[in-house]
């Protein structure tokens, strides 16, 4: 018998897309152009963001274990700051590396720009 999705779990699907298992989640993240390494892991992707705005600009190495939530971003709007002096928001994309042998733990968040070497928790 299939159980009926809240509406919660619809919203989470329309926006970020089905992560039922690691293996799918990275699968989609490659799909959309990220440069993801061998032996990764996403422990509860479920609860785990990984932004998809600018997905080639994500660069993951081997041997990665990453568990949630943690929260990885390829852009953010601190150029917004910009919109009281010109009445623009800016955005502002830039790539985010993670080497090898990393592990990034519960409630991390990596920030466009962040640039995590090789043998490295966070």
């Amino acid at each position: 018998m299939r159980r009926a999705m809240g509406w919660k779990s619809i919203i989470k699907r329309l926006v970020f897309g089905y992560r039922g298992t690691s293996e799918a989640y990275i699968a989609k993240l490659r799909k959309l152009g990220a440069i993801i390494g061998d032996d990764v892991t996403i422990h509860v992707p479920q609860s785990t963001t990984i932004d998809i705005t600018a997905p080639w600009l994500l660069s993951i190495g081997n041997h990665v274990n990453i568990t949630g939530p943690a929260t990885i971003l390829t852009h953010d709007y601190s150029w917004s700051v910009i919109k009281g002096m010109t009445g623009e928001i800016l955005g502002n994309e830039r790539p985010v590396s993670i080497g090898d042998n990393v592990f990034i733990g519960w409630g991390a968040t990596l920030l466009a720009g962040s640039c995590v070497p090789n043998n490295v928790i966070i």
